[in-house]
């Protein structure tokens, strides 16, 4: 996926040959291939260019994480349960790991982070990812700051695109965490132990939701735009 979200599958010159030759078999949400361009960057490969006449709609929306997450490209009816499909990981990654809702799976969990949770498998999915680069950071990347943002005053959504905000901030210091050693259990009822010290996933969840919607989408379409920005 490119920075503007455009997906671009990049193809060796045999099997661009062999897709040409079975283009009038492929389904309408394929626009036809006028030529193949040659670029350096990539070799021996082309990168097949899309037919400028094709039109680029609108394939479905929702609001969620405070932004309003747009899918675009090349329609087709049928193609209209994949667009839900791809679109509900963005509500599902929201509800189980939003910090803004006492009630969720995630806030559940730092309610008592000392303890055994049975978790949706997002969660569970996402903690992990999260505990990766903590690893591979030797912890200087840190999702347990949830008590710092309470103390901050972001213990809630703030209205950020209202201007500057400004809160009762609580300035103060803390020493170096110990560290990080969540625990997974997986199977039907899978859990999660977050080592005893509350995390906020934040930017983490919105990223995972764009990776794990875009792996579904590209199961399927050629190209697409899915716009996720805004607050995190």
């Amino acid at each position: 996926m490119s920075p503007g979200g455009a997906v671009v599958r990049v193809e060796s010159a045999e099997d661009s040959d062999r897709r040409r030759r079975r283009a009038p078999h492929r389904g309408d949400h394929r626009p036809a291939v006028s030529r193949d361009h040659h670029d350096p960057r990539f070799g021996r490969l082309t990168l097949p260019i899309p037919r400028t006449d094709a039109a680029v709609s609108t394939l479905g929306a929702v609001r969620a994480m405070a932004s309003d997450i747009t899918l675009y490209g090349w329609s087709a009816a049928r193609l209209q349960p994949v667009v839900d499909q791809a679109l509900a990981v963005f509500t599902s990654v929201q509800e189980a790991c939003t910090r803004f809702d006492q009630e969720s799976p995630l806030m559940r969990a730092n309610a008592r982070p000392d303890e055994w949770h049975t978790v949706p498998l997002v969660l569970l999915a996402a903690v992990r990812a999260a505990h990766r680069p903590n690893q591979l950071t030797d912890g200087r990347f840190d999702p347990r700051i949830l008590d710092d943002l309470v103390r901050l005053g972001y213990d809630r959504s703030l209205p950020f695109a209202d201007g500057d905000v400004a809160t009762d901030a609580v300035e103060a210091s803390r020493g170096p965490l110990p560290r990080w050693t969540p625990q997974f259990r997986y199977g039907r009822r899978p859990e999660l132990h977050l080592g005893g010290i509350p995390i906020d996933l934040g930017g983490i969840g919105k990223s995972l939701a764009v990776r794990w919607a875009t792996e579904v989408l590209m199961e399927h379409l050629d190209a697409f735009r899915l716009d996720a920005g805004g607050d995190c």
